[in-house]
């Protein structure tokens, strides 16, 4: 059996390094978001305060430098889990509360499905009290070598984390496939894919996923190369649907731009057909939008444009 420096913290050193790197780029989104939309209403931007501050709190609470300085040499000390690492799964499953709320919310708006909330809702619950469950746990049994024991706690943290993650994913990429948002033809793929995956929640349902299979499959601490920069993938995909609103802006008031070819009906007089001979269906687009008094205080706004196929 190989010592603790290379079975748990070795794992932990490169989680920790893809946590900061993407601790940059939440930096990076969190002053794009500030810069970008001033007007807006305060609960977003005190959201997006509260995103970030516990961001940062975890990315200090993760640095090892005890492991690396105070007990440095000491192999007895490494087998032990200190109460700096039980705060990395509470913060997680919080922040993933955090996140996954804010999809949920956004799915509520878009479907005003009260089955589809409450399944994932239900799942972001379990996700978050399992985060700070799972973080109690570790602080009780302290060893690396009986950590397996709290299996179940660790498991309703994971598994409640990907079942909302999947729900998210699908509901909301399904509702932007069937209003063609994001699926224009004069959008590069690759791109379109990236946004999608990073927007929608996929990728954490990905590491969550790989998470949950590296704990139960090993003994080992491998799951913690996927466990600490999960954080950092759930705010992330938070910010970059809210940065989305000004590059799907853009795209709406460059096509209002273009020329529109003359338009006929099809014969039936119920589907246009441009000159050119390509069908012109209308495309819903959703942005949020402040509503008057009375009305939510947020709300998707929808204007229509016109797409060729």
């Amino acid at each position: 059996m190989g010592s603790p420096a290379a079975i748990v913290q070795g794992p932990s050193l490169i989680g920790i390094f893809l946590n900061l790197i993407l601790y940059g780029a939440m930096c990076v989104q969190v002053f794009y978001y500030y810069t970008r939309y001033p007007k807006d209403t305060v609960w977003i931007k005190l959201y997006v305060a509260l995103l970030f501050v516990a961001d940062t709190l975890n990315s200090a609470f993760n640095m090892i430098y005890d492991v690396l300085v105070t007990d440095w040499g000491n192999a007895e000390a490494l087998a032990v889990g200190n109460w700096i690492f039980c705060t990395d799964p509470a913060m997680t499953g919080i922040i993933a509360g955090l996140v996954q709320s804010f999809f949920c919310w956004r799915i509520w708006v878009l479907t005003r499905s009260k089955i589809i909330v409450a399944i994932i809702g239900f799942a972001t619950v379990c996700c978050t009290l399992g985060g700070i469950g799972s973080g109690i746990a570790v602080g009780i049994m302290k060893q690396w070598a009986i950590l397996q024991n709290g299996t179940g706690i660790l498991v309703v943290w994971l598994a409640g984390g990907a079942i909302a993650d999947i729900g998210i994913t699908v509901v909301i990429t399904w509702h932007i496939r069937r209003h063609a948002v994001n699926f224009k033809q004069r959008q590069d793929p690759l791109s379109r894919l990236v946004r999608l995956t990073i927007s929608n929640g996929l990728m954490t349902t990905l590491v969550n996923v790989a998470d949950i299979i590296a704990f139960v499959a090993s003994t080992g601490g491998m799951h913690l190369l996927f466990n600490f920069p999960l954080a950092k993938l759930y705010t992330n995909s938070a910010m970059a649907t809210l940065n989305q609103r000004e590059r799907n802006r853009t795209e709406q008031s460059s096509t209002s731009r273009t020329p529109s070819a003359k338009v006929f009906t099809d014969g039936h007089g119920n589907r246009p057909v441009r000159a050119d001979g390509a069908v012109t269906v209308t495309v819903e687009r959703h942005e949020m939008v402040d509503m008057p008094k009375g009305d939510e205080e947020w709300e998707l706004g929808r204007d229509t444009k016109q797409d060729s196929f």
